[in-house]
């Protein structure tokens, strides 16, 4: 099972990220478990979701990165702090660009969120 996890916090002390990084240690001894951390800055390269640039041969390349790290996982594992009563922005911006792709199924996978 190929797990993706991702953090929903830039900060390089995040304890989201931290927890995360943890999971994989623990995951690692698991057999048949891939867990792979996307790398925050990524997510960070992600231009605010703009319906009019979500047409094929102009969707941004990281937003094109993002989705194939989707599309490979087998599941998700996110860890996002508290924002507002709801994951942070970043996170958000994220997902938004992928609730038009036809491609990606994330909701048929099993997804997790923790928050710290």
């Amino acid at each position: 099972m190929k797990i993706l996890a991702i953090s929903g916090s830039l900060r390089k002390t995040s304890s989201n990220t931290a927890m995360l990084r943890a999971a994989i240690a623990v995951s690692s001894k698991i057999a048949g478990v891939e867990m792979r951390l996307y790398p925050p800055e990524d997510l960070e390269m992600i231009p605010h979701f703009n319906p009019d640039r979500d047409v094929e041969g102009t969707v941004p390349q990281p937003v094109l990165k993002f989705r194939a790290a989707l599309q490979e996982a087998d599941a998700i594992l996110i860890a996002s702090p508290e924002y507002v009563g709801g994951v942070s922005g970043l996170l958000k911006n994220s997902f938004d660009w992928v609730v038009s792709s036809a491609d990606i199924e994330v909701y048929d996978k099993p997804f997790a969120v923790l928050n710290l």
